[in-house]
């Protein structure tokens, strides 16, 4: 089977560990590994052409997935860089960029003019190793030191190996990400262990591996906007403090 960004597709990363699910409702399945690695995966079976509510009802599985990370692993939001991977000029890969295009950055702010609800956050989007010549994790490195962040979420365009899974699944983790493993083309890991402060990373499989190739969805540009707004409001969400999604969404628009 060829690489996959999808962990629970790994039979190398899921030996002697156990994987729990628990259906939320008739559309959607939330899985996660009972270890000490976080990863979590809520696969969906129907996207309802793109229901109002569906979206809704993922923003608040993913806020509170995001939420539970943070009690979990004692992060004291205070700053957050927000990161987009991938290749923004190919629509199956742009979905990192659009992700943060639509992050609530306060860094800029003057913090006697803001919110106290607000912490401070800052987003960025890059390019891929192909088209740049620089490391993702270089860039990233960097942006850390300028920031000082407590927290880094990575976003990325995954790859499959289940037709089942394409453009219908969302996947988080606490364990960081390697861009481009999901089609052979690792680059260095972006994580605790390199950057020295808390990665999340989150991302939906845009493309599936068939044969020699990898394939996209038709109807992909709709996808990606789908997905785009819940990512980025259930991170402008889960981040702040009692804020809500039409609130941000006044400030941003």
């Amino acid at each position: 089977m060829k690489k996959s960004d999808i962990v629970f597709e790994s039979s190398k990363i899921l030996k002697n560990k156990q994987v729990r699910n628990k259906e939320i409702n008739d559309n959607i399945t939330k899985i996660w590994l009972s270890s000490t690695e976080s990863y979590t995966i809520f696969d969906i079976k129907d996207i309802y052409a793109f229901d109002v509510n569906l979206k809704r009802e993922l923003i608040q599985l993913l806020k509170n997935e995001i939420r539970k990370y943070l009690k979990e692993k004692k992060i004291n939001c205070k700053s957050v860089l927000v990161v987009g991977l991938g290749n923004k000029d190919m629509v199956a890969d742009c979905l990192g960029d659009k992700v943060v295009s639509r992050i609530f950055a306060t860094r800029q702010f003057d913090k006697k003019l803001i919110d106290d609800r607000f912490i401070d956050v800052s987003s960025y989007s890059l390019g891929v190793f192909g088209k740049t010549g620089i490391e993702s994790a270089s860039v990233v490195e960097k942006l850390k030191e300028i920031v000082n962040p407590n927290l880094v979420i990575v976003v990325d365009t995954f790859v499959t190996n289940k037709y089942e899974r394409l453009n219908k699944s969302l996947q988080i983790s606490s364990c960081g990400i390697s861009p481009g493993a999901g089609v052979d083309n690792a680059r260095k890991y972006i994580n605790y262990e390199f950057l020295k402060v808390p990665v999340f990373s989150i991302g939906v499989p845009l493309l599936i591996n068939h044969k020699n190739s990898t394939f996209m969805d038709k109807e992909i540009e709709k996808y990606v906007k789908f997905y785009a707004e819940i990512i980025a409001s259930s991170i402008n969400i889960s981040v702040n403090k009692n804020v809500s999604e039409s609130e941000i969404e006044k400030l941003m628009y």
